[in-house]
């Protein structure tokens, strides 16, 4: 079994995946990303601009919601879990020493802090098939990055 993620073409990174699958039984996955919409100048920018932002305020109004007692760290658990979703929506994620750092401090709070930790930590896990581009042999069940 493969795990290859992929973003939807209404969420940054707008990304799309074509897949060849060829006579020797191997499945060749690249991917693409949307550049170019009418009335937008910049659309990827415009896409990541407005995904942080939404990611954020849904983090934020969950924490509201879950554990208002948090809200005294809310920028750290709010814009970490953001980061955490976007490194996660672009595929192939793997965890810098800052955001590692970030999550950890937010198991010394205790609380819903620790789970948001938690989800942090998962989203910037990914398994070890890349997302990106991707040549899967389906007869040896091995993969080989593009």
């Amino acid at each position: 079994m493969f795990d290859v993620e992929t973003a939807s073409l209404v969420d940054w990174p707008l990304a799309y995946r074509t897949m060849t699958l060829t006579k020797a039984n191997k499945l060749k996955i690249h991917t693409g990303h949307v550049t170019s919409v009418a009335g937008y100048s910049d659309i990827q920018t415009f896409e990541k601009n407005f995904e942080q932002k939404w990611l954020e305020i849904a983090t934020l109004v969950k924490l509201k919601q879950s554990d208002p007692a948090s809200l005294k760290d809310s920028s750290l658990i709010v814009l970490s879990t953001a980061a955490g979703y976007m490194a996660h929506y672009h595929g192939d994620e793997s965890i810098d020493a800052t955001a590692q750092s970030k999550a950890a401090r937010l198991f010394y709070y205790g609380g819903n802090a620790v789970s948001y930790g938690n989800t942090i930590l998962n989203l910037f896990t990914d398994l070890p098939c890349p997302d990106q581009d991707v040549e899967l042999d389906l007869s040896k069940g091995t993969f080989t990055p593009l």
